[in-house]
């Protein structure tokens, strides 16, 4: 579908779509996120929340549903609880029940005893510290949004009407950070060598860097294990790996056709390239081809 030519150069997604007749863009949009819910709405708990987070996002991306919140507490679902925090919003008393669900639920995910740490009183800091030294993950689920609307897009869904559905759902997703900020105000300098903080903090520093496909947590976990476990020359070292991966948005996207047939199959390619790989492994494997094609010229 190309761009037509009135529309503004290197515009996004959404403004091509504005571009087009109303039957081929504004209003068949409108028709195909009509269809999306509707399978969602029909599928699974997990599928009727992610409706629940569609629906309801305020402009910062946070979800403001509060079905959610009951759809959380009937359920037994990690992913449901996350997002029923996410909607919680400044109600500490909210934040603090569906952030201990979450951990009870995931309860060797870091970020969840975070998002708990971040919510409770003072005085069980130090128990959930110990906690989040045994952790043995860093997820935040960030693509588990996408993952279901891929599940459940309608075939009746034009490729180009789903350009921007991604580009949308990408942005609520980056909302979703929970549990880096009191990782990265408690492993603070000065750690003391061999202290009881210092040991925690090399423990959540190793997870975070190790076993999290999340480019901001990869890189708080990198400041925080160049102040425990490893040289600063050396976390340095892997922050520039991983920023020399990232490239333009116009190498991913085709941004002056955003909804041309090769437009879609980039956006496509990426999307699900970040769905099976997370948002690290994503841009790695684009390198790596990136690199093999300019080999065999």
């Amino acid at each position: 579908m190309p761009v037509p030519p009135q529309s503004p150069a290197s515009a996004p997604a959404d403004f091509a779509i504005e571009g087009l007749p109303d039957h081929l863009g504004r209003v068949a949009l409108a028709q195909a996120r009509t269809a999306i819910l509707g399978a969602l709405d029909a599928g699974a708990p997990r599928w009727q929340a992610a409706a629940m987070v569609l629906r309801r996002t305020d402009p910062s991306g946070r979800t403001t549903d509060q079905g959610l919140r009951a759809l959380a507490l009937a359920g037994t679902d990690p992913l449901v609880d996350q997002w029923a925090l996410q909607s919680c919003g400044e109600l500490r008393s909210c934040a603090e029940i569906h952030a201990q669900r979450w951990a009870q639920h995931d309860g060797g995910n870091l970020a969840a005893w975070a998002a708990v740490l971040e919510h409770a009183p003072v005085l069980r800091h130090d128990e959930i510290l110990a906690r989040m030294a045994q952790a043995t993950r860093f997820d935040i689920h960030e693509r588990a949004l996408t993952a279901i609307v891929l599940q459940a897009m309608p075939d009746s869904v034009p490729a180009y009407l789903q350009v921007p559905i991604w580009m949308n759902l990408m942005g609520i997703e980056a909302a979703m950070h929970f549990g880096v900020a009191p990782i990265a105000t408690i492993c603070r300098d000065p750690l003391e060598p061999g202290s009881l903080s210092a040991t925690r903090c090399t423990a959540m520093a190793r997870v975070m860097v190790e076993h999290s496909d999340s480019m901001v947590v990869n890189a708080v976990g990198l400041k925080v294990a160049g102040r425990t476990y490893m040289s600063q020359a050396e976390s340095r070292r892997q922050r520039d790996e991983i920023n020399a991966a990232i490239r333009p948005l116009n190498e991913m996207f085709d941004l002056q056709q955003p909804l041309s047939c090769e437009g879609v199959r980039r956006m496509r390619n990426y999307i699900q390239l970040r769905v099976q790989e997370g948002e690290v492994g994503a841009w790695r494997a684009l390198a790596a081809a990136r690199a093999a094609s300019a080999n065999t010229r």
